[in-house]
């Protein structure tokens, strides 16, 4: 970068109160770490191990009273999707979007974050509440940032 070009970066960086490290090189390297999602139990009122993460898979079957994988009765859901930076501080004016997809891909729930602060050598988590999550059916979870995207599937289905 030519020093015109660093002068410049410098008086916008003290312009917006962010240090020149940060706007010099905010984007290089962040990457999405993770996804991850958690039903929220109703009589204990605390959430669950991340079910996305369950080997076998998670069994979600009549969740909302509690049967199959469940534990207890849940109807919600917390989808979590993490951006590591392995660099200087930065700010992201890309977005972010969270999304759970059903069948044919139809968009059920989304979120789209933009203006993320990463710290240096940081993480950040990013956070979905779904509710009335329990009889969704067969879902698609997907993060989605620049190029990158991470998607998993889970069921939540419902019956007799």
């Amino acid at each position: 970068m030519s020093r015109r070009g660093l002068t410049s970066l410098a008086t916008l960086a003290l312009a917006t109160g962010l240090s020149a490290s940060a706007l010099a090189a905010p984007q290089n390297g962040v990457t999405i770490g993770g996804l991850r999602a958690h039903l929220f139990y109703e009589r204990s009122g605390v959430l669950s191990d991340d079910v996305l993460a369950r080997d076998p898979p998670f069994s979600g079957w009549n969740t909302v009273i509690g049967e199959g994988d469940a534990g207890e009765p849940a109807e919600n859901l917390l989808v979590i999707a993490r951006l590591d930076n392995p660099g200087a501080e930065a700010f992201l004016d890309e977005k972010v979007t969270i999304r759970v997809s059903g069948e044919k891909g139809k968009k059920l729930k989304e979120r789209v974050f933009s203006g993320v602060l990463l710290a240096e050598r940081g993480t950040v988590h990013l956070p979905m509440w779904i509710d009335d999550a329990g009889c969704l059916g067969a879902v698609t979870i997907t993060v989605t940032f620049r190029r990158q995207s991470a998607s998993k599937p889970l069921q939540l289905m419902c019956g007799e």
